[in-house]
């Protein structure tokens, strides 16, 4: 595993830890990396550290602490034997205070010096697939995430009638409409060109992501561009999936199939129109022409 693998893999197994109390393990792993990544939380107390057994307290709290904590680091040091040696034991993994302060550390680690597209709006795609690790992390039936997938509509034919001036003033008219839209709700991720953005959307669930749709496809036809004398007003293909299960790290596929399916319907209006498919519901057309959904 590389260096940024390793702190991913690792804040993954901390933040399952803190969710679901502990976990069961039979001893044994599948892949080596996996063994010494718990191996190095059992040595360093961020997993099965003292808080992990229980103590009755009251008057002989310093006695009965310090044979706790002889006992909790017998216990560790035959849990690291047992892992080096590979014993067919059964395990269970806490996580500790001590754990809890490494996984913030760790999400705070991966959200810094991130840098931004040429343009300034939008983070660098590169860091999405750690982002959207995070954002997952807190998803829930109370805080739902959203992922959406856009795509400025023909932006090719814009360059080849207008040159790629004319294509830079689109993609930045379309930018700022996605910053307008979602910059206070979730992050905007972008490659080093093209029309294609994806945005995080925490505490975002289907109905609240198709009106940030609706609003944005607005957004966008509210300035007509003027591009060497003609009047266009911009148009965009918008999917969007929502989960509320931390495990759904398929979530950004289903947004970009939605997407998928929202620009079949766009390409099937001359002039094109936008398009918005939420999940696996039905596709929503916005006319800009005539400002109707």
């Amino acid at each position: 595993m590389s260096r940024m693998d390793a702190r991913i893999r690792e804040m993954q197994f901390l933040a399952r830890l803190d969710r679901e109390g502990e976990i069961k393990h039979p001893g044994g792993f599948e892949h080596i990396e996996h063994q010494e990544m718990v191996l190095s939380l059992l040595h360093d107390g961020y997993i099965n550290d003292i808080g992990s057994l229980a103590w009755g307290g009251g008057e002989a709290f310093a006695g009965e602490f310090n044979q706790l904590r002889q006992a909790r680091e017998k216990k560790r040091w035959q849990e690291i034997g047992d892992l080096l040696h590979g014993a067919k034991v059964d395990l269970t993994f806490r996580i500790s205070h001590k754990g809890r302060v490494r996984l913030s550390e760790l999400q705070q680690q991966l959200r810094t010096g991130r840098d931004r597209d040429p343009t300034g709006l939008c983070l660098a795609k590169r860091h999405l697939e750690t982002d959207l690790t995070i954002a997952l992390m807190s998803a829930s039936n109370e805080t739902p995430l959203s992922v959406v997938y856009l795509d400025m509509n023909g932006l090719k034919a814009i360059n080849d009638k207008h040159r790629h001036v004319g294509g830079d003033a689109a993609i930045k008219a379309y930018l700022e409409a996605v910053v307008a839209t979602f910059g206070e709700r979730g992050e905007a991720y972008r490659g080093e060109g093209g029309d294609e953005v994806i945005v995080i959307l925490p505490n975002v669930d289907d109905a609240a992501a198709a009106k940030l749709l609706a609003n944005f496809t607005r957004q966008l036809a509210k300035d007509v561009l003027d591009l060497n004398g003609e009047a266009l007003i911009l148009t965009a293909s918008c999917g969007s999936a929502c989960t509320m299960d931390p495990n759904q790290d398929a979530v950004g596929d289903l947004a970009d199939k939605a997407q998928y399916r929202a620009k079949e319907e766009s390409k099937k209006h001359d002039p094109r129109v936008s398009a918005i498919a939420v999940g696996s519901g039905d596709v929503t057309i916005f006319n800009p022409h005539n400002r109707e959904i």
